[in-house]
């Protein structure tokens, strides 16, 4: 398990609550239930983000059953370890704050252009990264640009869209149903397939009532649509994902 990933929700450096909890000698049961309790308490303060400390995702076990964790942020770290008492808070933290700094040096690192690199060496081989990543973009520009032009087509409008229209649209070989699914297990839609709000605010989801007569009675019912900006936003959630499972396999 990787130490440090960058959080599609945060935009910014998390560690993974299992990750966290052998680090502090927990299980991960326990510090879900701590976790739970710091954001019901957040909760509290309508000026408090809980998402700035910790942010809800799942995993899924060996068994295929899905289960509960958190990405945790640099601050939720510091207040996990302000909740430590001796050296298990002292090491906690050590550990951490070495962790977060040293990705923070390997971002700067990434994002320093070849040429400003004085190491002969590291500029070499800077340059090749930069140049497998230009060939790999100027195939993947090929490829989605039938795909880009439709993005630019709906970019214009307020259309929504079912998510029956995006698994065809994106083409990536996967329906409605298991669109669904993805999108529940990245904590993008609750249970009954109903996005969460800081999606809705984000542009990229609706829930929309659509009523229909069964009998004599009206029923309300609620459907999730996609928004322009969703569409693009799912698309580089899988791609991510296929990328990631093929670095697995």
């Amino acid at each position: 398990m990787n130490d440090l990933v960058i959080s599609e929700i945060a935009n910014e450096c998390v560690l993974d609550s299992r990750r966290v909890a052998e680090m502090i000698g927990k299980t991960h049961a326990h510090l879900c239930r701590d976790i739970d309790g710091y954001i019901a308490v957040m909760s509290q303060n309508p000026k408090l983000d809980s998402d700035k400390f910790f942010i809800k995702q799942t995993y899924t076990a060996g068994t295929g059953k899905q289960y509960k964790r958190y990405d945790i942020t640099k601050m939720g770290c510091e207040m996990v370890a302000n909740k430590l008492t001796g050296q298990k808070g002292i090491m906690f933290t050590a550990k951490y704050v070495e962790i977060f700094n040293k990705m923070a040096e390997q971002i700067i690192e990434e994002r320093t252009d070849s040429y400003m690199i004085t190491d002969p060496v590291k500029r070499a081989k800077k340059w090749i990264e930069e140049e497998t990543e230009r060939q790999k973009l100027r195939a993947e520009n090929k490829e989605m640009l039938p795909k880009a032009q439709f993005y630019d087509t709906v970019a214009n409008t307020e259309s929504l869209f079912s998510m029956a229209d995006v698994a065809k649209t994106l083409d990536m070989g996967i329906g409605r149903n298991k669109l669904f699914a993805f999108l529940r297990n990245k904590g993008i839609l609750d249970k009954d397939n109903h996005p969460y709000q800081k999606y809705v605010d984000a542009g990229y989801l609706r829930l929309v009532e659509d009523h229909c007569k069964a009998g004599d009675n009206d029923v309300v019912y609620k459907c999730t649509y996609v928004k322009q900006k969703g569409i693009d936003y799912i698309r580089k959630i899988l791609l991510k994902e296929r990328e990631l499972n093929e670095i697995v396999e």
